[in-house]
């Protein structure tokens, strides 16, 4: 390209355009020759650019980004209010009418029923000491019985609709296998028996560690921290509506029972409850304690401090619900 002179208003504008960009200059469309460029360029027109927002604008911009700010974290797998006082009446009841005992829930005539026996509709036999096969415990009398894995078992039925495909008779598989295990499970045993039970391992999942119980406590199990209620406290408001936990308590003698009781925290609003059947069976004789039904509060709290806990969410359905929605949700009566 020919040197070409410039005159001074040629001269200022280049240098302009050269400082700002095509277009940077507002309201103004380019039509002149490009200096770097051979050949002449088309006319190009640009949209008008809008510097300043309307008050209108502003204010919707800004109420957005405040909303999306103070918006709270999503929590999972919340239950509707209906879900949830459906839970409370359940827990409610079972709390007045169960005690500790050998008792497994029944699927009998389309309800859940609760008896003393384990698997059948109690007898006077089951708690005679001279009956070959008998369940004593300390009131010598027949009760609505359940222990820690048979309430959980029941109310995961209960509360996922497995109604009728309900497994209960025999023993309970462990905690962590029940809600692992997806359909129904046969597992022979070396004693000649076998093993059968539904597992709820497409409902549940197994919900780890943030940490913080590690950084709080030295003492391990078989080198794992796992979680204490301080950890499940603080994380509160971010849990699912029910957990189901398996826990290992810690011996005056520093040992852990590992893994020797089950039950459920519940969680809502930003307050963290705990049911459990909760009991012992010394020398074959159930204790007949109440089920156990507490908010867990900085106050109380410090009860737990000898637990630790492997915890499983249970998941909803997208309309807060759990389970088969074909099926009702059963009643539960007591014998």
């Amino acid at each position: 390209m020919k040197n070409r002179r410039f005159t001074t208003t040629e001269g200022m504008f280049l240098l302009l355009k050269r400082l700002f960009g095509r277009g940077s200059v507002p309201n103004k469309v380019f039509d002149e020759t490009d200096v770097d460029s051979a050949e002449p360029q088309p006319k190009q027109e640009l949209p008008e650019r809008k510097w300043l927002m309307t008050d209108e604008e502003n204010i919707r911009l800004t109420s957005t980004s405040v909303a999306q700010e103070d918006a709270p974290p999503e929590v999972p797998d919340q239950c509707n209010d209906d879900v949830w006082n459906s839970i409370l009446a359940l827990i409610t009841s079972v709390s007045k009418n169960v005690l500790y005992g050998p008792g497994r829930g029944l699927w009998e005539d389309g309800k859940f029923l609760l008896t003393y026996a384990p698997g059948r509709r109690s007898k006077p036999s089951d708690i005679d000491p001279n009956s070959k096969e008998h369940w004593l415990n300390v009131r010598h009398a027949l009760y609505p019985a359940l222990h820690c894995t048979s309430w959980c078992n029941t109310f995961l039925a209960w509360l996922l609709r497995f109604n009728e495909d309900f497994t209960h008779a025999g023993t309970i598989p462990q905690l962590f296998d029940l809600c692992s295990k997806i359909g129904l499970q046969v597992v022979p045993q070396k004693e000649g028996w076998t093993l059968r039970y539904r597992g709820y391992g497409e409902h549940c999942y197994e919900i780890e560690s943030n940490g913080s119980t590690k950084s709080r406590v030295r003492s391990l199990i078989r080198g794992k921290a796992y979680i204490d209620a301080m950890e499940l406290y603080e994380r509160r408001s971010e849990m699912p509506s029910v957990v189901v936990f398996g826990q290992s308590t810690k011996q005056a003698d520093g040992s852990w029972n590992e893994w020797h009781h089950t039950g459920m925290f519940l969680f809502r609003e930003g307050r963290m409850h705990r049911s459990a059947a909760d009991g012992y069976a010394a020398r074959g004789t159930y204790s007949s304690s109440p089920m156990g039904w507490t908010e867990i509060t900085p106050e109380n709290i410090g009860k737990l401090d000898l637990c630790r806990y492997r915890v499983y969410g249970v998941r909803t359905n997208a309309d807060g619900t759990y389970g088969d929605q074909t099926r009702p949700v059963a009643e539960v009566t007591f014998e």
